[in-house]
């Protein structure tokens, strides 16, 4: 085993007018081999759960720095091995000593690498070919895994489907967004009053063979009902449960096991293809979450959801197979919603025949407004597209301003 400064000066290199230690394979390895890798996520807040695909996933630790805002869901995920990391919610990788960097404010990947490994000796990282040989057998276990827990969230969703129950707080939830029960119905919406999803309702997905795929499960009773609830179970178990991490673990909304949101359109084949035969559509929404889609199906708006803020590559592709004759981006109007629609905008402008920004009026979201409103907001964003795009850009500048200032340290007086 090498000591740390006897690995540095084997990787150093000049970045400008100094000396700093170059980020390679080698020194990725190494120091995820050095480092208290499970307690320093948790003291980044990032709530880690290793996978036996060799995968830590959880909250990324430095979305609020690029975003404006903690990321709502756990959509990052690092490699085991070499700290690689990547947050499916702003398409943005990176890797462990980055982070550390960014962080900390440090100046140097040197100075990163002391504080993971509290300045000691960096182990000696195992042969490229060990992970060379492991990773198909992985890729392929992980897969099957995969597959098996999607084959049990389905069946689950396809007894509770069966069922079609809705409770009257769950309609009022809906109802409260302007969506019906007629609405409801037609898209197999039950909600489940027993069992670990209580209090959720659950929204079905439907593949283009006209199967179920998947599901999501909105809390419906709110957070604070969620959160008594399940402490006043624990405690019962365990004495020594806090309410501050049984209220940690709290999720709105939860995705079907197994299930790829990635390669989903929700509303595709739920509200507009109903015989599984895709057709050109003179328009086409893009939005968030799937209430959203729910209410614009509703009001007679041609609209699907990609599950969040980034159109992912199967689902572009997707949406350049029904190719619209106007794809219209309504994302939310918060920070990462601004950002997803001026990145995705530069993407698709030159790929699809016509491309238009929507904006929201007073930052609501689409599915608070009315079939009328939907139509001169839309109406809107053929006229001005660009102002709009530069209102985002905007937007996000102001919340990455914003974030940047809460971050710099208190003046003395």
């Amino acid at each position: 085993m090498r000591s740390f400064l006897e690995h540095a000066e084997q990787t150093r290199t000049r970045p400008g007018s100094g000396f700093d230690i170059e980020v390679t394979e080698e020194v990725k390895r190494s120091v995820m081999a050095s480092c208290d890798v499970r307690g320093i996520l948790e003291k980044w807040g990032v709530q880690p759960t290793l996978g036996s695909n060799g995968q830590w996933s959880g909250y990324c630790p430095d979305h609020f720095i690029h975003d404006g805002h903690p990321q709502h869901q756990p959509k990052w995920t690092m490699n085991a091995e070499n700290g690689d990391c990547y947050c499916f919610t702003s398409s943005r990788g990176s890797n462990l000593i980055y982070l550390a960097r960014r962080i900390y404010q440090l100046s140097t990947n040197e100075e990163a690498i002391r504080w993971l490994t509290n300045g000691e000796a960096l182990a000696a990282a195992p042969p490229e070919f060990v992970f060379d040989e492991r990773t198909a057998e992985e890729d392929i276990e992980r897969e099957q895994h995969r597959l098996e827990e999607l084959s049990k969230g389905v069946e689950t969703v396809r007894r509770l489907v069966s069922r079609r129950h809705l409770s009257d707080e769950c309609l009022e939830y809906f109802a409260n967004d302007g969506i019906t029960k007629d609405t409801l119905d037609a898209l197999g919406v039950c909600s489940v009053e027993s069992g670990w999803l209580e209090g959720r309702a659950v929204i079905p997905f439907i593949d283009s063979e006209m199967e179920l795929c998947g599901y999501v499960a909105v809390c419906y009773k709110g957070k604070e009902w969620w959160v008594k609830t399940q402490y006043d179970r624990l405690k019962k178990a365990d004495p020594k449960t806090s309410i501050v991490s049984v209220a940690a673990n709290y999720r709105k909304a939860l995705y079907c096991s197994g299930f790829l949101s990635g390669s989903h359109l929700f509303g595709l084949y739920e509200g507009l293809f109903y015989d599984g035969t895709p057709r050109r559509l003179d328009r086409l929404v893009v939005v968030e979450g799937e209430r959203d889609a729910m209410k614009l199906l509703q009001e007679g708006v041609e609209c699907v959801s990609v599950h969040g803020t980034s159109i992912k590559d199967e689902q572009r592709t997707a949406i350049k197979a029904i190719n619209p004759k106007t794809l219209y981006l309504g994302f939310d109007m918060d920070a990462a919603g601004c950002k997803a629609a001026v990145k995705e905008y530069d993407r698709l402008f030159t790929e699809m025949e016509c491309v238009r920004c929507v904006n929201f009026p007073d930052g609501k979201d689409p599915k608070k407004f009315s079939s009328r409103e939907l139509e001169e907001i839309l109406a809107d964003a053929d006229r001005s597209t660009f102002e709009n795009l530069a209102a985002r850009q905007e937007i996000y500048d102001r919340f990455r301003q914003d974030a940047r200032q809460k971050k710099q340290p208190a003046i003395a007086q």
